[in-house]
C-alpha cells in the first residue's frame, strides 16, 4: 500500500451577510478509500456538503466516467443528515469508482452549488483535490512456466442424483398407467350413455334470474344502471327465447311493437313499457329512482312473465280448434 502522496484538505467557509443575524458556513469535502488500488479494483469516493437545511443546492449529475482514466461504476443516492442543533445538514453521496490503466492521478475538486434562501443567484463550493495511486500486479519473470491446470473433478453426492431418480421414476409411472389404461379399454368397452340436459322453460328461466337479481340488492347499494340492466337484459332475453322476437338487440318502442299482435293482456304489456321506460331513463339519462319505483319495477317485470308466458300455446290451441270446426263444416257442405 502506498501511503498518500498528496493529502490536501480544505474547506471553503462562505460567510453569508443580510440572512441571519449570525454567520452561516457552507463547507465542501472529498473523501477517497482507498487511495491506493490495483487495477481493476474499486474504490469509494464520497463527495460531502455540510450548509444550513434552508438553503437550495444544485447537486451535479455523474455520467460514466469521472475523469480521463477513471470510471463511475455505481452512483450511490444522494443522503441527508443532520449534523447539529443549529439547523445546519450534510448533503453527500459515495461514487464507485475504478480505473483499468495505472499510473496517478489526480482528481480535480467537485463544484457544488447552492443559493441562501433569500439570493436568488448560486454560489459555489469546491471540495478538496485527490490523488489516486494505480499499480499493476507485480509478475515476477524469472519464473519458469507452468502448465495450466485441468478441471478438477469433483464426486458426485446423493442430492444431485435424487431429482433425476424421481423424474425417472415418474416417467415409468406415467408410462405403465397408459399401458393399463390403453389395455384395460381395450379388453372391455363401457357404452357410456348421454343424458341429455333437460331444457328449462323461458320463463322458469327468466323468474330465477330476475329473484337472483333482487336478491343482490344492487339499488340498494346506489347501483342503480347495474340493477336496471341486470333486469332489462333478463326480460329481453324472455321474450327472444319465448317469442322468438329479436328483442336484445330492440329498442323499447320496437319490442312493445314486435309483441302488440301476440295476444298479451293490455295490463300486461303496460307493466312491461312502464319497467322497459324506467330502465331506459336510468341507463341513458342517469335518473336515479325512488326505492318504491325500483321494486314496482321488479314486481312488473315478473308479473309481465306469469301472465304472458302461456298466452302462445293458448292462441295455437284456439287456432287448431277454429280449424277443426271449419274442417267439419266443409264436410257437412259437401254432403
Amino acid at each position: 500500500m502506498i501511503k498518500k502522496l498528496v493529502e490536501i484538505s480544505f474547506a471553503l467557509l462562505f460567510t453569508l451577510t443580510g440572512l441571519t443575524s449570525k454567520a452561516q458556513t457552507v463547507e465542501a469535502i472529498s473523501r477517497l478509500q482507498p487511495d491506493s488500488v490495483l487495477i481493476g479494483q474499486q474504490v469509494q469516493l464520497e463527495i460531502s456538503l455540510k450548509i444550513p437545511a434552508d438553503f437550495e443546492v444544485d447537486w451535479p449529475v455523474w455520467g460514466d466516467t469521472l475523469i480521463t482514466g477513471i470510471e463511475i461504476l455505481k452512483a450511490g443516492p444522494l443522503e441527508r443528515e443532520t449534523i447539529d442543533r443549529e439547523g445546519n445538514i450534510r448533503l453527500f453521496q459515495e461514487l464507485s469508482i475504478t480505473s483499468f490503466d495505472e499510473g496517478l492521478y489526480y482528481i480535480p475538486g467537485a463544484e457544488l452549488n447552492f443559493s441562501p434562501p433569500s439570493d436568488s443567484a448560486f454560489f459555489t463550493a469546491q471540495t478538496n483535490p485527490l490523488m489516486l495511486q494505480v499499480s499493476t500486479v507485480v509478475v515476477d519473470t524469472t519464473a519458469s512456466f507452468k502448465p495450466i491446470k485441468g478441471p478438477v473433478g469433483a464426486p458426485i453426492g446423493f442430492w444431485e442424483v435424487f431429482p433425476w431418480i424421481i423424474g425417472l421414476l415418474a416417467l415409468a409411472l406415467i408410462a405403465f398407467l397408459i399401458y393399463w389404461y390403453f389395455r384395460r379399454r381395450g379388453s372391455k368397452e363401457i357404452p357410456v350413455p348421454i343424458i341429455s340436459k333437460p331444457v328449462i322453460p323461458p320463463h322458469i328461466v327468466a323468474l330465477n334470474k330476475l329473484e337472483e337479481i333482487r336478491l343482490m340488492k344492487l339499488w340498494q347499494a346506489g347501483r342503480h344502471k347495474e340493477y336496471h340492466s341486470l333486469l332489462s337484459e333478463t326480460i329481453r332475453e324472455y321474450i327472444e327465447a319465448r317469442f322468438k322476437v329479436n328483442a336484445v338487440e330492440m329498442t323499447t318502442d320496437e319490442i312493445l311493437a314486435a309483441i302488440d299482435l301476440l295476444g298479451i293482456n293490455r295490463e300486461a304489456l303496460a307493466k312491461l313499457a312502464r319497467a322497459l321506460q324506467l330502465g331506459d331513463l336510468v341507463k341513458f339519462a342517469k335518473a336515479e329512482p325512488a326505492g318504491l319505483e325500483n321494486d314496482m319495477c321488479y314486481s312488473h317485470l315478473v308479473d309481465f312473465v306469469n301472465e304472458s308466458h302461456g298466452i302462445q300455446e293458448a292462441g295455437t290451441h284456439q287456432e287448431t280448434e277454429t280449424g277443426d270446426e271449419a274442417g267439419s263444416q266443409i264436410e257437412m257442405d259437401k254432403k
